[in-house]
């Protein structure tokens, strides 16, 4: 009838969960964001004893250097952000973000007391640029299909916890094992 041709385009079909159509953008993207994690994870919890260790900082100095670490790199989302929107666009800043955080790492390998804060900072810089440009990349993948994008980000979510989980027990048994040089090394590599 009439009445049924005009409102069938204001009429909406039940929604069938459509397959992702771009799974292996998806699985780089959540092994990138599981390797992040994993050099993350490597580092934070062994920072203050490598601090006062390597360093001789006192364990409460430790402490805050890494309380503005982490503080820093998330609030650095902002700015990232902007810049992954304006003028490098998402892919581009995400990649930079990734390298300097690599970079960041295998300056912390080398182990010198002067690239300490180099390397905070260039890892300050990398995590503010990746961050929100890997997110970005992660919605792009589900386009607009909120039953798809629950389901990227409940695999990017597992690729994460999976990365931190990896990179914990990975520092504790490369510095047991071989030292500080080990750790970061292995952080690098991965981060690569």
């Amino acid at each position: 009838s009439k009445t049924q041709l005009r409102l069938e385009p204001f009429m909406k079909s039940s929604p069938v969960p459509r397959p992702i159509s771009r799974r292996w953008p998806l699985a780089l993207l959540c092994a990138v964001q599981s390797c992040e994690r994993f050099a993350f994870l490597a580092m934070l919890p062994l920072f203050v004893l490598y601090a006062k260790e390597r360093h001789g900082i006192a364990a409460p100095q430790a402490l805050l250097i890494l309380a503005l670490f982490q503080a820093f790199a998330y609030l650095g989302g902002l700015p990232g952000g902007w810049l992954a929107d304006g003028a490098l666009g998402t892919r581009k800043a995400t990649l930079l973000g990734a390298g300097l955080l690599a970079c960041g790492y295998g300056l912390l390998a080398l182990d010198r007391a002067e690239l300490l804060w180099p390397a905070l900072l260039i890892m300050v810089l990398g995590h503010s640029a990746f961050r929100p440009g890997l997110h970005v990349l992660l919605a792009r993948v589900a386009d607009a299909d909120e039953k798809v994008r629950a389901r990227v980000f409940l695999w990017h979510y597992l690729a994460a916890n999976l990365g931190y989980a990896a990179g914990a027990l990975f520092g504790e048994w490369a510095h047991a094992r071989a030292g500080w040089r080990l750790l970061f090394g292995g952080a690098t590599a991965v981060s690569a």
